[in-house]
């Protein structure tokens, strides 16, 4: 489950956020105006949408010229810069492509250390700025199978999103979902069992069980379930 503030849309709505999207680019990316923050977010947003979609290509394509305009006008450690990397990381990885990748996740990591760094000085650690800092981080430590610092980083926000925003939050569920995973990387079967079953009940609940994201974490649950069943069974066959 991908960690902004919010979680993932439906494709009815992804094609209307893309509609209304492509419209205020067009009205605003002519001249001047193209290097302009407010277009470099729109286009940005075009690209996450298109990515959601699995239209890689046209996603990438904005994705670089989001990143490299950014870099020419607030330079290379910007947030906004890190941002775009850190989508086009995602973006490749749900393509297979793992040189690619692989390089943009150093780059994002580096520079994802420094920008937590200032935002954990500047804004505070329970700043959600501060908190999608770390959640960004953690994505690229799971992504290169550094689960125990994944893990560190994920418990720590799970935790302050419940006490700043609720356990039934959906950027909380999103939290919950991820530390599950993660601790499931890490064998711990049966708590990230309980953690997910107790995410796809909040997710149920909160969101609706067609939601992608009570889907994506119902799938997980019994996939799960299934395999630890069939564990079980199996040491009891083996069993003297």
């Amino acid at each position: 489950m991908a960690d902004p503030e919010s979680t993932s849309p439906s494709l009815s709505q992804l094609m209307e956020m893309e509609a209304q999207h492509i419209e205020a680019l067009g009205l605003c990316s002519q001249g001047s105006e193209r290097e302009h923050p407010g277009t470099l977010t729109v286009k940005d947003s075009v690209a996450c949408i298109y990515t959601e979609q699995g239209r890689f290509d046209e996603a990438e394509k904005l994705h670089m010229e989001v990143m490299n305009a950014r870099q020419r006008v607030v330079g290379q450690e910007h947030p906004d810069t890190l941002t775009v990397i850190s989508q086009l990381a995602v973006m490749y990885s749900a393509q297979g492509l793992w040189k690619e990748t692989e390089a943009l996740e150093v780059q994002a990591e580096e520079l994802l250390v420094q920008v937590l760094k200032i935002r954990k000085e500047g804004l505070g650690p329970q700043h959600p700025a501060t908190l999608n800092t770390m959640a960004n981080l953690a994505s690229i430590y799971s992504s290169q199978e550094r689960w125990k610092e994944a893990g560190d980083l994920e418990e720590e926000v799970l935790e302050i999103r419940k006490q700043s925003l609720g356990p039934k939050h959906p950027s909380t569920l999103t939290s919950m979902n991820n530390l599950a995973h993660t601790w499931n990387a890490l064998g711990k079967s049966k708590e990230a069992l309980r953690l997910m079953s107790k995410t796809v009940k909040l997710c149920n609940k909160q969101l609706g069980p067609e939601h992608p994201d009570t889907v994506a974490s119902t799938t997980a649950l019994n996939k799960w379930s299934e395999h630890l069943s069939w564990s079980q069974q199996l040491r009891l066959r083996v069993s003297p």
